[in-house]
């Protein structure tokens, strides 16, 4: 199955977790969702799901996620879009209690 992800129309990439003895998973990036809903419908991923799902013989629990990336709503160097956004940040986007993010990179008070 992996072979024929890997070749699907739209995919981008992958990534694959474990975590001894029984946690696994797989997040995986399309362009578009129409082509990871298409590649979903696929034989071997109807069966595996199946086969996940059979009750609790195979697996205890799984899920399925679904994140959309919309035009606009993208997160870069502070800003809730990539417009205006260029390059690096010097700073950290501050928390909720902050007027202001730390910088990056402290500046060292130099030695006496």
């Amino acid at each position: 199955m992996r072979r024929r992800l890997k070749r699907a129309p739209g995919f981008c990439g992958h990534y694959l977790y474990y975590k001894f003895p029984f946690t696994f998973g797989q997040v995986v990036l399309f362009e578009e969702m129409d082509q990871m809903l298409r590649f979903a419908r696929n034989k071997l991923h109807r069966e595996l799901m199946s086969w996940v799902t059979d009750g609790d013989r195979n697996a205890k629990a799984g899920f399925i996620r679904l994140y959309d990336a919309r035009p606009g709503g993208s997160y870069a160097n502070g800003l809730w879009s990539a417009e205006g956004a260029a390059g690096y940040d010097e700073r950290f986007t501050a928390l909720s209690k902050e007027t202001e993010g730390p910088s990056v990179h402290p500046r060292k008070e130099p030695l006496p």
